[in-house]
């Protein structure tokens, strides 16, 4: 486990040499349970590129989540933010359903799937004849976990994921419109808390400027579920 989480550490080091473009994400995620099968989450980011001297976007992201069956949960997904497109700011809104799978390996693996419809839009009209901006893109992510039972502290974990415009905005780009290769640590904090570092590989299939090497770290924390704080209640 102790090779697997260095491995993972000097993953962005071992191309940094042939980096085009140097991103860096950093953020806030909060989540809790309201039922057994029920949870809600916020989540906040800032996001910068040109070698991460420029401001890119920042969102604000509310999301529920419901398992269906063990395993297999569905979840709803709404995103404001707002970009810098280099001369200008604008808003872009976005609505997410995910359907994803989970299960544990042998060996402290773990592994899960998601599968995504998002719609992008930056208005619902139009505003001096200038229609709304519109984007449907199916995803589709993968993820293999480990965690040791004895050494719960560093959680190291890979993936990937692909990218399918519905609506391509570049007729050129051919079915994948993306794809990304993730890897990082999530780091156990006392209370519910952790830190997550990660960094991720991601290419467009644009003509330039396609490929961006993303660092990130962001604070997560999970509040105790309004489920159990009933249940502990009732006893009381």
């Amino acid at each position: 486990m102790k090779k697997l989480s260095l491995f993972i550490l000097l993953i962005p080091f071992l191309g940094f040499s042939q980096v085009k473009d140097a991103n860096f994400w950093t953020g806030v995620g909060l989540e809790m349970g309201v039922t057994k099968d029920f949870k809600v989450g916020f989540e906040t980011q800032a996001r910068f590129d040109n070698n991460m001297s420029s401001f890119n976007q920042a969102y604000l992201e509310l999301s529920g989540e419901y398992e269906l069956l063990k395993g297999l949960d569905a979840g709803l997904i709404y995103r404001y933010a707002r970009k810098n497109d280099g001369d200008y700011y604008f808003n872009q809104n976005r609505f997410c359903l995910d359907v994803s799978y989970g299960y544990k390996l042998d060996m402290g693996l773990s592994f899960k799937t998601r599968a995504r419809y998002q719609h992008v839009f930056d208005r619902l009209g139009v505003v001096n004849g200038i229609y709304p901006d519109k984007g449907n893109v199916y995803r589709q992510s993968f993820k293999i976990g480990y965690k040791n039972k004895d050494f719960k502290l560093i959680q190291p974990y890979i993936g990937g994921e692909i990218f399918h415009s519905i609506q391509p905005k570049n007729p050129n780009a051919g079915f994948l419109d993306t794809y990304r290769f993730k890897a990082g640590l999530d780091i156990d904090l006392p209370k519910r808390q952790s830190i997550r570092l990660f960094f991720t590989y991601e290419y467009e299939n644009r003509t330039i400027d396609n490929q961006a090497y993303i660092y990130g770290i962001q604070y997560n924390c999970e509040f105790k579920s309004l489920h159990k704080r009933n249940k502990k209640n009732k006893k009381d």
